[in-house]
């Protein structure tokens, strides 16, 4: 799960980019352009940039292009993830293109069906919560009838089973004697 670099072979955090843990795209504007690679311009960085005036402090292993302008990001699993927002204005226009891209990729359709389900998600154990509670003071209230009921249907279900054995044994022989 750790972030590689551009190269392939330099494991953001590991080896010769350790103590740069964070996975930067220094060169958004050409990585968001139609139909390139977003992680070919991946880099190691020590911290992710809060700000467009931050200072990259990027691995030796995975030298940063200076020339290119900082852009504001957060920490995500040690990737630096960006809003469109905080974008350069060029990168700003082909968000749409990576959203679409993403989103037709096999683990961006996972990753977009989960975020698109997170109030089902979320809301899930506070629904389990509320009706373990409502059987906890149900059993608190109604257990000598509940207990007189699970009897009764208990009971029915065992003689529905024997009458039921009784018949299809019937059925069996009477086909066994035409």
């Amino acid at each position: 799960m750790a972030p590689i670099a551009a190269e392939g072979n330099t494991i953001c955090g590991f080896g010769e980019a350790e103590g740069y843990p964070h996975l930067y795209i220094y060169d958004i504007d050409a990585a968001m352009a139609k139909d390139a690679d977003l992680f070919a311009y991946g880099v190691c960085v020590e911290e992710c940039p809060d700000s467009d005036t931050a200072e990259l402090k990027c691995s030796p292993a995975t030298p940063c292009n200076k020339g290119l302008a900082p852009y504001k990001t957060y920490d995500l699993f040690d990737y630096c993830a960006f809003t469109k927002e905080d974008l350069p204005t060029e990168a700003q226009s082909h968000w749409d293109d990576l959203m679409s891209s993403f989103q037709n990729s096999y683990s961006g359709s996972a990753f977009m069906d989960i975020y698109n389900s997170r109030w089902l998600i979320g809301c899930c154990p506070l629904i389990a919560v509320v009706f373990t509670f409502g059987y906890i003071y149900f059993m608190d209230k109604c257990a000598y009838w509940l207990s007189w009921f699970s009897v009764i249907i208990i009971e029915l279900t065992l003689l529905g089973a024997g009458f039921g054995s009784l018949f299809y044994r019937k059925d069996l022989i009477d086909g066994m004697t035409d």
